[in-house]
């Protein structure tokens, strides 16, 4: 219904005589009767689908045949998309019907999501509406995010049909307020359910959000370090590209480190807060080119290269960043996310040959000539200015100072574990593009560096240990773990912890598994060496006993 409010003479609604309005309106009542109702079936249909029945995957299909999903879909669209009445009276006003809406909004996208876990079918359905979920976004009270971040988890040939309007109302939002969870679900987008890059969706992100709307990445400047000496106390500031003069403010990056920094990434939005809402949107943006870039996207990181300076992701900026040991974890994690994506992970870079299986007779070398290998440069087209240096001695020297830093898990500190996961993936990434290995000019082939290599052994042994993990205690241990028959009641309580969802959940094992598989990347290198020096005791033995006739008849043949 259309609500005729107040208004002054200048035509906008008198709030002082619309809330005294709305109270005493007929269709009050109707709303709140109606919203409880359609509040209670929605509620019933959500216990049919919920996890842990056993059939609700059975359930979530006849309720899509039975049209549940277009019309929850069309509750949303008629309740919200066509309000004539400001969203004051509807987001978390009690005295009117705001708190009453807001319950049928989270109500009505919950039973979606719901329908949607693991129901590839029910989020082909939802996809043509996706837009109507979208115009709830603005405002987190409604819970449209959890929806569409579940119907985005779906095959690349699904998400390729998400349109362009959804796209375009995401950054219309962020026009009006920089928002950590527009650049989320935007990078939602790009990337489908097994992790398999949208290459169609990259390119629509690139187009309208970093090319025809650059003014929402944030502005990015530097400050010198405070003293010669203290090379760490330089700081990064981020402020808003766009802001007017009046409200333009800027957030230092170091004033927001701390050991559980993660949640500015992983938790709520800072809404009360604007410099944390400020740098958890940056955080945000950082995501997102990386997001756009995965899967090798040369247009894409071709045109934020191009942009690098502006938007403040050249590889020095970085550097900087990773190689800085008091930014905030989570601001570390996420350059080393992007250092990857952007300058890492693309073409024509390729996996090295770790173990050797085939080799020259080194004797043959003389009389072959030595054809070094000759590799395609990754940055081809690019101007010079915007390109990284030819090798990334730099990069490997601060990914691995930065985990000897981080070579002990600390259970507390949430924000240290997940940059230590970002590291040990940048780390084994330049581990498979052979940058731990060097040309060996003797035996014309790529060896790895072990003398480097095994010294870094000890850093990846000590975070997979987990008996060298610092575990704090929540409290005294409990009179079991004290009994007189425990001889070591402390390792015993400690032993316990590792058990618990903490533990066996989240970063901390990915962590461990990552360390783990980068120390097998070391022992196949380890094997190489020990094939290598196998092989050359071989030759020496077979040239002794054989004599240089052989390689003599050879070379003659030749």
């Amino acid at each position: 219904e259309v609500f005729s409010l107040p208004l002054n003479k200048d035509g906008s609604v008198n709030e002082g005589e619309s809330d005294e309005y709305v109270l005493r309106h007929p269709s009050r009542e109707a709303v709140l009767e109606l919203g409880a109702k359609a509040r209670g079936c929605l509620e019933t249909l959500s216990q049919l689908v919920a996890e842990g029945r056993g059939d609700e995957a059975r359930w979530r299909n006849v309720l899509r045949q039975q049209g549940c999903v277009a019309y929850t879909t069309r509750i949303v669209d008629r309740v919200f998309s066509g309000l004539t009445i400001p969203w004051k009276y509807v987001l978390n006003n009690g005295a009117a019907f705001g708190e009453e809406l807001c319950e049928l909004s989270r109500a009505c996208c919950g039973f979606l999501r719901k329908m949607c876990v693991e129901n590839n079918a029910n989020r082909v359905a939802l996809m043509p509406q996706i837009i109507v979920l979208a115009t709830l976004l603005q405002h987190s009270q409604l819970g449209a995010e959890g929806v569409i971040k579940e119907a985005l988890r779906c095959p690349p040939e699904v998400l390729e049909t998400v349109p362009n309007d959804f796209f375009n109302l995401v950054i219309k939002h962020a026009r009006v307020q920089r928002l950590p969870r527009y650049p989320r679900v935007l990078a939602d987008a790009c990337t489908s359910s097994d992790g398999t890059p949208v290459p169609a969706n990259q390119d629509r992100v690139i187009q309208y959000f970093f090319t025809e709307a650059s003014e929402l990445i944030p502005a990015v400047r530097y400050s010198l370090p405070v003293t010669e000496s203290d090379t760490f106390s330089a700081d990064m500031w981020i402020s808003d590209r766009a802001a007017r003069r009046y409200d333009h403010f800027e957030v230092s990056c170091l004033s927001l480190a701390s050991d559980t920094d993660d949640v500015f990434l992983k938790g709520e939005e800072k809404v009360g807060d604007r410099e944390a809402l400020l740098f958890q949107y940056f955080l945000t943006v950082l995501e997102l080119m990386a997001a756009v870039c995965k899967g090798r996207n040369r247009n894409a990181s071709r045109q934020l290269m191009e942009q690098s300076d502006e938007f403040a992701c050249t590889y020095n900026d970085l550097l900087f960043v990773i190689k800085h040991e008091r930014m905030p974890h989570v601001l570390r994690a996420v350059a080393c996310s992007l250092m990857l994506q952007l300058y890492v992970e693309r073409e024509p870079h390729e996996e090295a040959s770790v173990i050797k299986r085939s080799r020259v007779w080194s004797k043959l070398h003389d009389s072959v000539p030595d054809e070094k290998p000759q590799r395609p440069d990754p940055f081809e087209g690019l101007a010079f200015s915007v390109r990284p240096p030819s090798s990334f001695n730099d990069l490997k020297d601060a990914v691995t100072s930065s985990l000897e830093a981080y070579s002990k898990i600390d259970l507390s500190s949430t924000g240290r574990t997940f940059a230590t996961l970002s590291y040990l993936r940048l780390c084994s990434a330049l581990a498979r593009f052979g940058a731990f290995h060097a040309y060996d000019a003797a035996r014309r082939v790529t060896v790895p560096d072990f003398e480097f290599l095994g010294g870094f052994i000890t850093i990846l042994s000590d975070i997979a240990d987990g008996r060298k993990d610092v575990v704090h205690f929540p409290g005294p241990p409990l009179q079991d773990w004290m009994d007189e028959s425990v001889a070591n009641p402390r390792k015993l309580c400690k032993d316990r912890l590792r058990l618990t969802r903490a533990y066996t959940d989240g970063d901390v094992v990915e962590t461990k598994l990552a360390a783990c598989d980068l120390i097998g990347f070391l022992w196949e290198c380890r094997t190489d060496v020990r094939l290598t020096m196998l092989l050359d005791l071989y030759e020496d033995i077979v040239e002794d006993k054989i004599g240089p006739s052989l390689f003599a008849s050879v070379t003659q043949q030749q």
